[in-house]
């Protein structure tokens, strides 16, 4: 395992540091640091530790262990780009979370913040990231949803039949990230035509509620809805 890891610490440049301890010569330090089986790996952050992993892994499952729980240099301009996300400046978070991308096109946060600007802005867009979200990454059920919704804006139903205002109100919610509004369309379109475009409705709504999560403010007030109508 030693291998894995030191081709790890070569490819990361700098970003985290490589320390060893052999246990057998080292035995005191062991104990302190409470080490109870071989190999163990530990992730330290300001003097923390913020993530530990046993038994070796390969180098893709160490890479992956590494990016899910090393800190990105980057964080104060992803806490910012949030921050512009809360406040509708949808515009400034893609122009934020650009630059990151650009200096760390690993990183899932950043990768799932554009894609989520671009749902409402460029939609067209939105598959490049999601697909680069790496499996293991706490972003990555969002993945599928934001490709998704994306379909929906790209593609929405062509059909003139009862429930097409409804349908473009909820898409139109969605190029604001409008989720509220989208949730209300989607439900109101449900309750008058749940067939409408192949049951888009029912589609749109549990896309949002993935992409969301499950306590999410929106996800928490329409679910019940949702199932209500879904199952009346």
């Amino acid at each position: 395992f030693g291998p894995v890891v030191e081709r790890a610490a070569a490819a990361a440049e700098g970003r985290w540091e490589l320390v060893k301890v052999d246990t057998e010569r080292h035995s005191d330090l062991a104990g302190q640091l409470r080490i109870r089986s071989l190999p163990t790996i530990r992730l330290y952050v300001g003097g923390e530790v913020v993530a530990e992993s046993f038994g070796a892994l390969s180098d893709a499952a160490l890479a992956q262990w590494i990016e899910r729980h090393l800190p990105s240099p980057h964080e104060g301009e992803l806490d910012a780009a949030e921050a512009a996300l809360s406040v509708g400046d949808i515009a400034g978070v893609r122009d934020l979370v650009a630059r990151v991308v650009a200096e760390e096109p690993g990183n899932a946060r950043a990768r799932a913040l554009r894609a989520l600007a671009s749902l409402a802005l460029a939609p067209a867009e939105v598959a490049a990231d999601a697909n680069a979200i790496p499996a293991g990454s706490p972003h990555f059920d969002r993945a599928e949803p934001l490709k998704a919704l994306a379909k929906l804006r790209l593609d929405p139903p062509g059909s003139e039949e009862t429930g097409a205002d409804e349908c473009a109100t909820a898409l139109e919610a969605l190029s604001r990230l409008d989720w509220d509004a989208a949730c209300e369309a989607f439900l109101a379109l449900l309750e008058r035509n749940r067939n409408y475009g192949g049951g888009v409705a029912a589609e749109g709504l549990k896309q949002i509620f993935l992409l969301l999560g499950p306590r999410a403010e929106a996800t928490t007030r329409y679910q019940p809805r949702f199932a209500s109508l879904l199952f009346s």
